[in-house]
């Protein structure tokens, strides 16, 4: 796909207004080359060569289309520069510090001074360490000059400042190390570990001296770092309350960062949302789920006051119907998930790139819907979408669980002949990825091996019972199994065959609350 049409894209209705504004100047009188050639961009749906020199309608930009669509690119770029410089820390440090070096090649200590000081407060704020090292660079050459500073800094007093900072910046360092670990591991397990070297490495990161007490953490960015190892962690043994916990003491921290008017909008979403992730998991009240949800959802509402970007916004609205609708479908309230499932469906094409959630968990969602509704042609649509999104790969659980899903949706219509076909074609493609877990090998063996010889109510009934036996007492022994649930209560399926009752009875009354989300590292 072209770079400029990506690019142009991606931009807002606020980030398009600017560049229109920014780049005025170069019009002269009529409408710039440039813009012309920008609205024509944005006119597109798909890329089109054609299409766009037909929108152009001018000979003159088109016999230099690809000199103007590269220096289009750039104008954008620096268009983007401008409109974010006073909204990002980083960018205000450093055109800050860039100013102080102008002042400083001119002599103007006492400007220079001034800024440095302004300078300094923002990234202790902030913890930006290498700015802060970098202002004390600054201090050292005023130093040097024999300049009087007027806070009465001394030469002892900038080396004591230096390695306090230096001292906060290896300990961060030092978590965030700690974190990519943690990180690579759970990405693999995707959450999880179901494997006994997972769960080792998982065990050895967390015993580490750093993770034994937060007062170990010199800084608030380490602290997050300290409370997000351990809430995870507790995550991958399904101690939900307890990963809620840590999350929650992050959200605090959050807090206390907006009271003193330092947040960062990203951050303070991701730990919301960590919270009510866990909150999903393990609350039982759907009035408190609700509120939870809304308070999260009004999140956006909250930021566009602020004027912070609608990419933002968008996030938030997204991973709010996603966690709605993943709560209702895992607990069994597939009427409630259905009343939000078209909204979510919408949210799912337009704002696929915006959410923290990869678009296959969605699908899954609307699949395990539209199985407990027994609407199976639509689930079944869903698990094959999954299964045909190029990208599914990156999710491996996600499309391991959606082959398990189609082998039992072919149970439910009875389509013996497609089940025979596809239960080899799961157990080959688990076999590939190393993914043929204890509770994948007995769904699959009891349909290789039991299935044809099954001539009665009574006899399934029966090997039902021995099924849902053999993966009870596989989650006693292997708790880390039990994760398998997370993508689909297979027990309550079971049960519901056993008992003759509907799937969505069942899920109501086991109360099961283990939705397939993802924590933000």
């Amino acid at each position: 796909m072209n770079n400029l049409f990506e690019l142009v894209k991606s931009m807002s209705k606020n980030e398009k207004r600017h560049f229109k504004l920014f780049y005025s100047t170069y019009s002269k009188g009529e409408k710039s080359n440039y813009v012309k050639l920008f609205d024509a961009i944005d006119r597109l749906r798909n890329y089109d060569n054609d299409k766009l020199l037909k929108l152009l309608n001018d000979k003159k930009i088109a016999g230099r289309l690809a000199v103007e669509k590269s220096f289009l690119y750039r104008l954008i770029l620096g268009s983007l520069r401008h409109y974010y410089a006073e909204k990002s820390v980083d960018s205000i440090l450093k055109n800050s510090l860039l100013e102080a070096k102008i002042l400083f090649n001119r002599r103007l200590f006492k400007q220079c001074e001034k800024i440095l000081i302004r300078s300094e407060k923002i990234a202790i704020e902030n913890e930006k360490y290498e700015t802060l090292i970098e202002i004390a660079r600054f201090y050292f050459g005023l130093y040097h000059r024999k300049y009087h500073f007027t806070d009465n800094r001394t030469l002892d007093t900038i080396y004591e400042r230096l390695d306090s900072t230096v001292n906060m910046l290896n300990n961060l360092i030092k978590y965030k190390r700690l974190q990519d670990s943690y990180f690579q591991i759970s990405k693999r397990s995707h959450h999880f570990a179901r494997k006994r070297n997972e769960a080792r490495e998982m065990r050895k990161i967390i015993s580490h001296p750093l993770l034994k007490d937060k007062k170990s953490a010199l800084s608030d960015s380490a602290k997050r770092i300290f409370y997000m190892l351990h809430a995870k962690y507790e995550l991958s043994k399904r101690n939900y309350k307890e990963a809620g916990s840590y999350f929650l003491q992050q959200v605090m921290l959050s807090k206390i960062k907006a009271e003193k008017g330092v947040v960062d909008p990203n951050e303070h979403i991701g730990d919301k949302y960590n919270y009510l992730v866990t909150l999903l998991m393990f609350e039982k009240d759907v009035a408190v789920v609700k509120k939870g949800l809304f308070d999260f959802r009004s999140l956006s509402e909250k930021y566009s006051k602020m004027g912070i970007e609608r990419e933002i916004r968008r996030l938030i609205t997204y991973d709010s119907y996603f966690l709605e609708l993943g709560y209702y479908t895992q607990n069994g309230l597939f009427e409630e998930a259905k009343s939000v499932s078209e909204a979510f469906e919408i949210k799912i094409i337009k704002e696929k790139d915006f959410c923290i959630n990869p678009i296959e968990s969605g699908w899954f969602y609307l699949g395990v819907l539209y199985f407990g509704l027994q609407d199976y042609v639509k689930s079944l649509h869903y698990f094959n979408m999954i299964l045909n999104d190029p990208l599914s790969e990156e999710r491996e659980d996600i499309a391991c669980a959606a082959k398990i899903m189609i082998l039992i949706v072919y149970y439910e219509t009875e389509n013996t002949d497609l089940m025979h076909y596809a239960v080899r074609s799961t157990y080959r493609y688990l076999m590939k990825r190393e993914r043929v877990h204890p509770t994948e090998k007995i769904l699959i063996d009891f349909i290789r091996k039991k299935m044809d010889k099954i001539f009665s109510k009574k006899d399934l009934t029966s090997e039902l019972l021995i099924v849902e036996k053999k993966l009870i007492a596989t989650f006693r022994k292997y708790p880390a199994e039990e994760s398998f649930i997370k993508y689909f209560d297979i027990i309550s399926w079971l049960r519901s065959k056993i008992e003759n009752k509907s799937f969505a009875e069942i899920v109501r009354q086991r109360q099961r609350v283990l939705p397939v989300l993802s924590c933000r590292l």
